[in-house]
């Protein structure tokens, strides 16, 4: 081992023990000592992590659809300062298809509660209600869903023995084409309706009125 080598350990053996005399057990350092950035993207500084945006009046029909937006965290924890980002983000992207499988769950909720009023047939709205959303978040075609923005940051941390480790956090955009929801509530309403109206006549023309407002284009 050269010297030049020798010296080089010693500092990064002092750095690790400078910061480790400033954060105490359990603590983790408010600022990041690694980032993706060198400046904190305003994105992630917004506190909103779901947003519709309304689409473009020109264009291609699904841009006029709109999209629908989510922001996504995840962490991790490292006690060398290895972690493998592709895995990380692999982890983000799945949480980010749990998180709109329940954001258009929660859409087509009050859309379709808006559309219906009272009961529908001789049971209560809800039981034919969750059916209809259940049936619009299976169909969601998720091959218009993207990530737009990556951001990832390091953090150093002391656990409770006073060992010195890391934080990863990583933040993503995404966007998802609203067109794809609107054509999963299609679906929906294809698969679904007929069996209920089969089953209880006087569902039919209640769902019949509500559909034209449920399937509404311009939402």
């Amino acid at each position: 081992m050269n010297f030049f080598l020798i010296n080089m350990l010693f500092v990064v053996f002092i750095s690790s023990n400078l910061i480790a005399q400033h954060l105490k057990k359990g603590e983790i350092s408010k600022k990041p000592y690694r980032t993706s950035t060198k400046k904190l993207p305003d994105w992630v500084k917004d506190d909103k992590t779901y947003f519709e945006e309304k689409g473009e009046e020109k264009g291609e029909e699904k841009d006029k659809a709109g999209k629908i937006k989510i922001k996504m965290i995840a962490s991790a924890e490292s006690k060398d300062g290895n972690v493998d980002l592709n895995w990380l983000q692999s982890v983000l992207d799945a949480y980010a298809v749990k998180n709109y499988i329940t954001s258009i769950k929660t859409i087509a909720t009050r859309e379709l509660g808006d559309a219906i009023s009272g009961g529908i047939g001789s049971v209560k709205k809800g039981e034919y209600c969750q059916d209809i959303i259940n049936a619009v978040a299976k169909n969601i075609s998720f091959s218009s869903l993207f990530r737009t923005n990556l951001y990832w940051a390091i953090y150093k941390k002391m656990d409770s023995e006073g060992n010195l480790g890391y934080n990863y956090e990583i933040y993503g955009m995404y966007s998802l084409e609203k067109s794809a929801y609107k054509e999963a509530k299609k679906k929906a309403w294809e698969d679904v309706v007929p069996k209920i109206t089969s089953e209880d006549n006087d569902a039919k023309k209640i769902l019949d009125d509500a559909k034209k407002k449920f399937l509404d284009e311009n939402k």
